[in-house]
């Protein structure tokens, strides 16, 4: 039974007595299927996406720092629900690209040149101060051309650069079976939904990555809220700190 424990944790003061407590706690368990990381501590678990040998391989061929590495529950997340919607008619979309590590290890895990869709990416890729969304250390001017060089091998990856929703006019699927929304910012992420929701097919799928966090309780409240005017489906809260939202 594999485990995976790590010291990736948040908004933890004293870190070393953290994780020094941490550790104590795992020691005490008469348990295996142990995860730890990402401010998500289990035991007892199968974890069978640590058994998936094409994921790891799509994970560490795209040589992860400690902190993408962290996120594997989360990855594991996106590829399942990609997984699923790549059976459904429809375009993938991804606001909020940052390095586009997620885009690329989902890309790889799916052989997305298999699938004859294309991939939308919506990001700004750097950040002044009146940005509403907060700053990441490899914010730059440089990042929108990294990040299109990362996915050169995916001709059907179209990286839109600009602030939503002004950079939909760049281009917008007309269907669209997956999306991930990853925008750190209450109106930008409701602006997706205005232009794209009713572009999502029945039985497609939506990843939000930020919804379950209580630092970003905005996003919860306020998609939350775009949802029930419409009389739409709800999101599911997970353990990640991501939400699921399923459109019947």
């Amino acid at each position: 039974m594999a485990n995976y424990i790590t010291d990736l944790f948040y908004g933890v003061g004293d870190k070393e007595r953290f994780v020094d407590g941490v550790s104590h706690a795992l020691n005490t368990l008469q348990s295996d299927g142990i995860f730890a990381g990402d401010n998500l501590i289990t035991w007892n678990k199968n974890m069978g996406f640590l058994r998936d040998d094409k994921f790891i391989s799509a994970i560490k061929d795209n040589n992860p720092d400690l902190q993408e590495e962290s996120l594997i529950w989360r990855l594991h997340t996106l590829c399942w629900a990609a997984r699923q919607c790549s059976r459904l008619e429809g375009d993938f979309v991804e606001a909020g690209v940052y390095k586009g590590f997620t885009v690329k290890v989902l890309c790889d895990y799916l052989g997305f040149n298999d699938l004859a869709r294309d991939y939308y990416l919506y990001d700004v890729f750097y950040h002044t101060p009146d940005m509403k969304h907060h700053a990441l250390s490899s914010h730059s001017d440089q990042l929108y051309t990294q990040v299109c060089e990362r996915l050169r091998d995916y001709p059907r990856v179209k990286v839109v650069q600009g602030l939503v929703p002004d950079s939909f006019v760049k281009g917008m699927p007309e269907k669209i079976a997956f999306m991930h929304i990853d925008m750190n910012n209450a109106d930008a992420e409701v602006a997706v939904l205005d232009q794209l929701y009713e572009r999502l097919v029945p039985g497609g799928m939506i990843v939000f990555d930020d919804y379950g966090w209580l630092w970003y309780g905005a996003q919860q409240h306020a998609e939350d809220a775009w949802l029930s005017q419409r009389h739409y489906e709800r999101i599911l809260e997970l353990p990640t700190g991501q939400g699921l939202l399923v459109k019947l």
